[in-house]
């Protein structure tokens, strides 16, 4: 475990208890080595799992989950050991996991799904941009309908995908400046396996969200209707 104080203006000293903190001091491999690589061991045995990275805008969570910029926050192959963000580790290591479990006989069968929110757009990521149907089903979970789900047979083809999504992702932020900043970017793995020896079948599903800027509203100076649309990314 660890804490973390904080000062703020009015508030004065504030203690916070965490499962795990990383220093200042500490490195990408550190950030996965301590916080998600059980997860990962835990999506490719069979359990549902979810990355989230939340904060202020220019906090890190981008570098975090992906890396300094496209090339290496796609390495799948090869994850530059110290660079290389959340997602690329932890999707090189379901590969190699996937690998094992196929040469032990079981079949498996790895999709992505790559979608981006921005208010109450949800754009594919993988579908040249075409928009995807969301609503809210029972206990407030949202549900995307018509969205790609790309079969992934190897780390080359994940890699590529995830470099298709970068691309993606920064022609809407060119063509709405603070897009970039405001919108949820979220890639779903998708896992279903059949055991050779019982034929049991198991699914899982990996979520690995960066989202947008956490700013508190009243302290920006966005418009109201900015304001209502800050609502909707926070659901």
């Amino acid at each position: 475990g660890g804490n973390v104080l904080m000062v703020g203006p009015g508030a004065g000293l504030r203690e916070f208890s965490f499962e795990n903190v990383v220093s200042e001091a500490g490195g990408q491999s550190d950030v996965y080595d301590g916080s998600v690589r059980r997860l990962v061991v835990d999506f490719v045995n069979g359990s549902n799992g979810c990355v989230l990275a939340y904060g202020q805008t220019g906090s890190g969570k981008t570098h975090t989950m992906f890396g300094p910029d496209a090339v290496s926050g796609a390495a799948v192959r090869d994850p530059h050991p110290e660079r290389s963000g959340i997602v690329p580790r932890a999707c090189a290591e379901v590969m190699r996991a996937l690998e094992a479990k196929r040469a032990m006989g079981t079949t498996v069968s790895l999709r992505a799904s790559y979608v981006e929110v921005y208010g109450d757009a949800v754009t594919d990521l993988l579908g040249d941009g075409a928009a995807v149907g969301m609503w809210q089903g029972v206990a407030h979970r949202a549900l995307f309908s018509g969205m790609c789900s790309v079969p992934v047979q190897g780390a080359a083809e994940l890699e590529e995908l995830l470099l298709r999504a970068d691309a993606a992702k920064r022609r809407a932020a060119t063509m709405m400046n603070e897009r970039s900043s405001r919108a949820h970017s979220v890639l779903l793995l998708s896992l279903q396996q059949t055991r050779a020896d019982t034929g049991a079948e198991v699914g899982s599903t990996m979520c690995f969200a960066d989202l947008g800027g956490s700013e508190q509203v009243f302290k920006s100076d966005v418009a109201e209707m900015h304001t209502r649309e800050a609502g909707v990314l926070q659901k």
